[in-house]
């Protein structure tokens, strides 16, 4: 883990999420035992709904790894935006 997460830090995960052109997989270290994986097209999305008590700025930690061993790109984008 790189850095610290506050307390009161909200978690999600991607397998709670909702999909598109990815699956979830079992994986004995990944919490309850399985991750999100196969987000390997163009099109393959992991979307999240996130609430936050009022507008403003908030950090976003993203936990990610590539089973491939090679280099993976992918993007984070809130309400569309870049």
């Amino acid at each position: 883990r790189v850095g610290s997460i506050p307390v009161d830090a909200q978690q999600y995960e991607a397998e709670k999420a909702t999909l598109t052109d990815a699956s979830i997989v079992t994986h004995p270290q990944a919490a309850n035992g399985q991750k999100v994986g196969n987000i390997n097209n163009s099109g393959s999305a992991v979307q999240f709904t996130v609430r936050v008590p009022a507008a403003g700025t908030y950090t976003l930690d993203v936990r990610y790894d590539n089973g491939y061993g090679s280099t993976a790109t992918h993007n984070v984008s809130v309400n569309g935006g870049t």
